[in-house]
C-alpha cells in the first residue's frame, strides 16, 4: 500500500516511526520520491495504518496532523507465469517445465512449435525467451510456426500463494520434432465461444520457449574459426555421434559435421569470418532424435573478473607506436618511432610503413610512408606548425593504406609551463579511520636536484563518495542507496606548513565530518609553491573505512536487458576490515519505478509537476554466505527499476538501472572455479601444473589457447584440488591461456541440476629470450651548454645478432605533466592481451523442472586528457637520437648537446633486434653549480611595467659574492641599476 505526498520527502530519513500499521507486525516501509510504501502486508487482510504529525518532507514542511486508513487488502488477482529466460529442460530426471500460479485451479495452455528451418529468425526476434501476447501467438501458429497441442493443466491452489506446477510437455506432445516449442499459459476463464472473438486478443501470455535435449553445447568463436563441445547434461560426458550444424545469420548452412569420441568438431576458419548475413548465427545439434541448438548471437561471457586483460590480440601485422614525450607546443617537433613485427613478435623487415597524423578535430594532418630503417623499425619527425590547435593528436600506423590500423599513439598540443621541482605523498595509513586525522608527509625536491626547502605547503581535503558506488576490492559490486547523493565537503588546510631543510613536512589534516550509506573515499589535494609564486600539485585518494557492515550487490546483466527479461544480481556482506561476512535472512524487493504528472490550478494558471511511484514486482529474501554471493533475480518490465535490499541488522543498498523495450539474450556469468598456476612464465616444451580447485566431481575440458586454440585436454575431476600436466608448445606464441570448461552432471537423487563452471588463467611463454636488458651508462650530473656522450650495451644478444636504439632526453619538468611513461616494447608484444576467443553456452539457459509438481493436463479447450599550462620561458629540453645501429657486441653511443638547462632530463632508449626488444630508463641531473631561475610575467602590453623574480641557489659553489647580470632581448627597457646586481651566497644557500 503506498500513499503519496505533495512534496517530496525528506531524504536519508527513516520513516518507520511515522507509520503505525495495526494488524501485522512483519510490515517494512520504503519511500521514494512523495510516495511511502507499507510493505509485507497481506492479501485478504484487513489493516489500520496511521500517518502521524510530523513526517517531513524536503521542503521544510511536516505533516499537520496524523492520517488515519482503514486498508482491506484484496485477494491475489488470479495469474501464472513462468520462471526465468531459460529454454532447455534437461530430457533426464525432469517433471516438466515449471509453471507459477497464484488463486487458480486450472490454467488454459497452448504448445506452439517453430521447426527447425525457421528457428533461426525467431531466435533473432526480440521477443525470443520473453513472455508473449495473445496476437503473437497466432503470428506464431499461422506464420512461423503451428500450434501443436491445446488444453488445460489442473493446479492446486492455496490462498494468495504461489504454487509451482510442472507442464509434462512430452505428455501432452508426445514425440518432439527439431525446432523449438513455445508453451503459453493463462487462468482458464472457461471456453470460449468459437464464433465470438476473444475478448483478450493482446493479452499477455506467460510463455516458456524450451526444448527437451540431453544435448549440452559449447560454442567457442574466435579467428581459427568455431568449435563446438557437446557433452551429456545427464552425465557431463563428451557425446560421440552428434551431427552439428553452423548456420549463417541469413540462415543458409555452412557446415555440417559430427562429434567424434572426444564430443568436439572444429569447423574451418573460413566460416567465422563471414560479414553480415554470413556470419555464423546458430549451432544446431542432433543425436537419434534428440535435438538442441545455440544462439551465436547471444552474448559472450565476459571473464574479465578472472583475469582476462590487456590490448586486442592480433593475427597479422603489428606495430608499435611511440613519442618521446606526451605534451607538445606549436612550432615543436615531436618524434615518433614505429616498430613493425608480426603477431608473435617477430620483426617484418624491407616492408614500408604508413603514418598518418591526425588534428583533435579527426582531420588529416600529415601523411607519410616510411621506409624499413632496420629490423622492422623507423622514426618519423613531425613539426608542428605554428597555430596548431590544442588538443589530443593522434598518429596511426598502416601497413595497407587502405587497411585497418595496426598501431596507435596520441599525444596532446598545449600551451605548458615544465614543472621546476617534484614531490612525493606518503600516507602514514592506507585507510582512513573516521573520526581520526588524516596524517601523511611529502618529500619535495628541485628537478635540478637540491631539496627544495622553505616551500609553502597548502592544500585542501575532499570527503567524496567513491563514483558510482564501487566497493573496493569487489570488483563490479556497489554498495549504498541509489538516491543517497553525498554532497562532497571540502576543507582547506588551516595549518600554514613549510618544507624543512631536507624538503619533508609532516602534515595532519582533519577529515571533515559527514556520512553517507555508499562507500566515501578522502582525496588530498597538495600544492607545493614554487619559489617564483607558482604551485605544483599532487593527488592521493585513500578509501574511508565503513563505521559498520556493508552490503555490496553485483548486477549479473549489462545494457541489453529488454522488457520481459529476468535481471539476475548477487550480494556480498563486507565488514569493516574488508573481510566477508554472512547475512542471513536479507530481505529485496525489486520495484520498476514510474514517473507521472499531476496538473494543478494556481491562480488561475494550470500546471503541472512530476510525480514519481514505484511498483514492486519481485521479492525474497536471500542467505548471504561469507564464501560466496549469494545469487536471486526478477523479471523486469520496461523503464526504470531499483533493486533494495536489506539485511536483519539494517544494513541496506540500492542499486538503480534502466530497462529497454529490447536487446540481445545473454546468459548468465558463469560461475568461476580457481584456476592456477605453478609459474607465471615457461619455456617452450616445460611441463606446466594447472591446478583446478572444483567444488564438485565431474568433468573439465581445458582449452589452451594462444592467439588461436592450440590444444585440448580432458580430465575428470574430483571435487578438490586436481593438477593436470600441460606441456607448452614452441608455437603459441608470447603467452596463453588456461581456460578451465568444468562441467557437473545432473543428480536426479539430490535434484540438483546440472551446473558449469569456468575458471581462466594466462602465462607467459619464453617472454625472458624476447627481452634485451638495456643498460644505459648516464652520468649522475652533467654541465649545461656541454656535449653529453651517452654509452649504451644491450645484452641478451645472439653472436652476430643484429639490433637498433632510438634514445630520447627530455625534461622531467614535461614528462610530468602528462606522467608520461618509458615505452615498453617488451608488454606490448610480448605482455598479457586480452582472450582472442568467445565463449557461449546453454548451462544458463536450463529449465530446472524438478521442483515442482506434475500436473494433470486435459487436451481441449478455450483457444549507454586535457592539459592546460602557460607558455614557457625557456625553451623546453627534448632531444632525440633516431634510429642507432647497435655493433656486434651489443654496443652504442649517443651524444647530446644540451642547452643552457638547469633540471632532471630522463633518458629513455628502446631497443630491438630481429624477435627481441627491451627498455630502460635513467635521470641525469643537469645544472650549473649556481641555478639561477627566473619567473615571467605570462605577457606584457605596451607601457606595462613588471618586476622579475630571480632564484638564485648555491647548490655547488663556494661562499662569496656572485655578480648577477641581466641582458634584455626585444622591445624592452629596464633601469640601469636592474642591469647588474651584486649577491652574497653561502655554501648550498638559497636566494629569491
Amino acid at each position: 500500500v503506498c500513499f503519496n505526498f505533495s512534496e517530496p520527502l525528506a531524504r536519508r530519513t527513516d520513516f518507520s516511526p511515522y507509520v503505525a500499521v495495526s494488524g501485522s507486525s512483519e510490515t517494512a516501509i520504503s519511500n521514494e520520491d512523495q510516495q511511502i510504501c507499507v510493505e509485507g502486508l497481506k492479501h485478504g487482510e484487513r489493516y489500520a495504518i496511521v500517518l502521524r504529525q510530523g513526517l517531513p518532507s524536503a521542503v521544510g514542511e511536516s505533516l499537520l496532523t496524523s492520517a488515519d486508513y482503514e486498508i482491506y487488502v484484496r485477494d491475489r488477482s488470479p495469474q501464472a507465469h513462468f520462471a526465468g529466460k531459460a529454454y532447455v529442460l534437461p530430457r533426464e530426471g525432469q517433471k516438466g517445465a515449471p509453471l507459477v500460479t497464484v488463486n487458480t485451479a486450472k490454467v488454459s495452455i497452448d504448445v506452439y512449435r517453430v521447426g527447425d528451418r525457421n528457428l533461426l529468425a525467431t531466435v533473432n526476434r526480440d521477443d525470443f525467451l520473453k513472455p508473449i501476447d495473445s496476437s503473437r501467438a497466432e503470428e506464431i501458429a499461422s506464420q512461423d510456426g503451428a500450434k501443436v497441442w491445446s488444453g488445460t493443466m489442473d493446479v492446486a491452489s492455496q490462498l494468495n500463494q504461489d504454487v509451482v506446477t510442472d507442464f509434462p510437455v512430452l505428455d501432452a506432445v508426445g514425440k518432439l520434432e527439431p525446432g523449438v516449442y513455445i508453451v503459453t499459459a493463462r487462468p482458464w476463464k472457461g471456453a470460449a465461444s468459437p464464433t465470438t472473438p476473444d475478448a483478450d486478443d493482446s493479452v499477455q501470455l506467460a510463455a516458456q520457449w524450451m526444448v527437451v535435449s540431453d544435448l549440452g553445447l559449447t560454442a567457442i568463436s574466435g579467428d581459427d574459426g568455431v568449435h563446438a563441445l557437446v557433452q551429456s547434461l545427464g552425465s557431463a560426458g563428451p557425446l560421440a555421434g552428434v551431427e552439428l550444424r553452423l548456420i549463417a545469420r541469413n540462415n543458409e548452412v555452412l557446415a555440417s559435421k559430427t562429434t567424434g569420441a572426444d564430443g568436439r568438431v572444429d569447423f574451418d576458419p573460413g566460416l567465422s569470418r563471414g560479414k553480415g548475413g554470413s556470419a555464423p548465427g546458430l549451432l544446431v545439434a542432433t543425436l537419434a532424435g534428440d535435438y538442441n541448438f545455440l544462439s551465436l548471437a547471444q552474448n559472450a561471457f565476459d571473464l574479465s573478473d578472472r583475469g582476462v586483460a590487456g590490448r586486442e590480440p592480433t593475427t597479422g601485422l603489428d606495430a608499435f607506436l611511440y613519442t618521446e614525450r606526451g605534451v607538445y607546443r606549436s612550432g615543436e617537433t615531436v618524434f615518433a618511432t614505429a616498430l613493425l613485427r608480426d603477431s608473435k613478435g617477430v620483426a617484418k623487415s624491407g616492408l614500408p610503413l604508413t603514418l598518418v597524423v591526425k588534428r583533435p578535430d579527426g582531420v588529416e594532418y600529415r601523411r607519410a610512408t616510411l621506409p624499413d630503417q632496420g629490423l622492422g623499425g623507423r622514426a618519423y619527425a613531425i613539426p608542428l606548425l605554428p597555430g596548431s590547435a590544442a588538443g589530443k593528436w593522434s598518429i596511426d600506423a598502416y601497413a595497407d593504406p587502405k587497411g585497418d590500423s595496426i598501431g596507435h599513439v596520441e599525444f596532446m598540443l598545449q600551451d605548458y609551463i615544465p614543472e621546476r621541482l617534484d614531490f612525493t605523498l606518503h600516507p602514514a595509513k592506507p585507510i582512513i579511520d573516521p573520526g581520526e586525522p588524516v596524517e601523511f608527509s611529502l618529500d619535495a625536491r628541485f628537478l635540478y636536484g637540491a631539496p627544495a626547502n622553505g616551500l609553502d605547503v597548502t592544500g585542501a581535503i575532499r570527503l567524496q563518495a567513491v563514483e558510482g558506488g564501487e566497493l573496493a576490492g569487489f570488483p563490479g559490486y556497489v554498495a549504498g542507496l541509489a538516491d543517497d547523493d553525498f554532497t562532497t565537503i571540502e576543507n582547506q588546510f588551516s595549518d600554514k606548513v613549510q618544507t624543512d631543510d631536507k624538503g619533508h613536512a609532516d602534515l595532519s589534516v582533519e577529515l571533515p565530518e559527514g556520512s553517507s550509506t555508499r562507500p566515501l573515499q578522502a582525496k588530498l589535494i597538495v600544492d607545493v609553491g614554487e619559489p617564483g609564486g607558482r604551485t605544483v600539485e599532487r593527488t592521493l585518494v585513500l578509501p574511508v573505512r565503513a563505521k559498520g557492515v556493508t552490503v555490496g550487490v553485483k548486477k549479473d546483466f549489462d545494457a541489453s536487458l529488454s522488457a520481459g527479461d529476468v535481471a539476475t544480481f548477487e550480494a556480498i556482506a563486507i565488514a569493516p576490515d574488508g573481510a566477508r561476512i554472512a547475512r542471513k535472512g536479507a530481505a529485496w524487493s525489486l520495484y520498476q519505478i514510474t514517473n507521472d504528472y499531476q496538473w494543478f490550478n494556481a491562480d488561475g494558471h494550470w500546471s503541472f509537476e512530476p510525480v514519481k511511484s514505484s511498483k514492486r514486482v519481485a521479492s525474497g529474501t536471500i542467505d548471504i554466505g561469507a564464501d560466496g554471493p549469494a545469487k536471486f533475480s526478477g523479471r523486469v518490465g520496461w523503464g526504470a527499476h531499483r533493486l533494495d535490499i536489506k539485511t536483519l541488522d539494517g544494513e541496506e543498498t540500492s542499486v538503480a538501472f534502466d530497462v529497454g523495450w529490447s536487446g540481445t539474450a545473454s546468459a548468465d556469468t558463469p560461475d568461476n572455479v580457481v584456476v592456477t598456476l605453478d609459474k607465471t612464465d615457461y619455456a617452450a616444451g616445460e611441463e606446466a601444473k594447472l591446478r583446478i580447485a572444483s567444488a564438485f566431481a565431474g568433468k573439465a575440458a581445458i582449452a589452451l589457447v594462444g592467439d588461436k586454440i592450440e590444444r585440448f585436454i580432458d580430465v575428470d575431476l574430483v571435487a578438490g584440488d586436481n593438477v593436470v600436466p600441460v606441456t607448452i608448445g614452441s608455437d603459441w606464441g608470447p603467452g596463453a591461456y588456461a581456460v578451465a570448461l568444468t562441467h557437473r552432471p545432473l543428480d536426479i537423487g539430490a535434484k540438483r541440476m546440472p551446473g558449469r563452471a569456468i575458471g581462466v588463467a594466462w602465462f607467459a611463454i619464453d617472454r625472458g629470450s624476447h627481452t634485451l636488458d638495456v643498460r644505459l651508462d648516464a652520468p649522475p650530473l652533467a654541465r649545461p651548454r656541454q656535449s653529453m656522450t651517452l654509452p649504451i650495451h644491450l645484452a641478451g644478444l645472439a653472436a652476430g645478432e643484429e639490433a637498433r636504439v632510438t634514445v630520447s632526453a627530455v625534461d622531467v619538468g614535461i614528462l610530468n605533466l602528462t606522467g608520461f611513461k618509458t615505452p615498453d616494447a617488451n608488454d606490448y608484444f610480448f605482455g598479457q592481451r586480452k582472450l582472442p576467443i568467445e565463449i557461449r553456452d546453454l548451462w544458463g539457459m536450463l529449465i530446472d523442472g524438478m521442483q515442482g509438481e506434475t500436473g494433470a493436463i486435459h487436451t481441449g479447450g478455450d483457444a549507454e586528457a586535457g592539459l592546460e599550462g602557460n607558455v614557457p620561458t625557456q625553451e623546453p629540453l627534448a632531444l632525440f637520437s633516431g634510429v642507432v645501429k647497435v655493433d656486434e657486441q651489443g654496443n652504442a653511443t649517443v651524444s647530446f648537446d644540451l642547452p643552457a638547462f638547469n633540471g632532471s632530463v630522463r633518458l629513455t632508449a628502446v631497443a630491438w633486434s630481429k624477435d627481441k626488444v627491451g627498455s630502460a630508463e635513467a635521470d641525469v641531473t643537469v645544472r650549473d653549480s649556481i641555478v639561477v631561475a627566473a619567473t615571467l610575467p605570462r605577457f606584457l602590453n605596451v607601457g606595462d611595467r613588471s618586476e622579475m623574480h630571480v632564484d638564485i641557489d648555491n647548490v655547488e659553489g663556494d661562499a662569496g659574492d656572485y655578480k648577477l647580470d641581466l641582458d634584455i632581448h626585444g622591445p624592452l627597457t629596464a633601469d640601469a641599476d636592474a642591469m647588474t646586481k651584486t649577491v652574497r651566497l653561502n655554501a648550498h644557500q638559497r636566494q629569491s
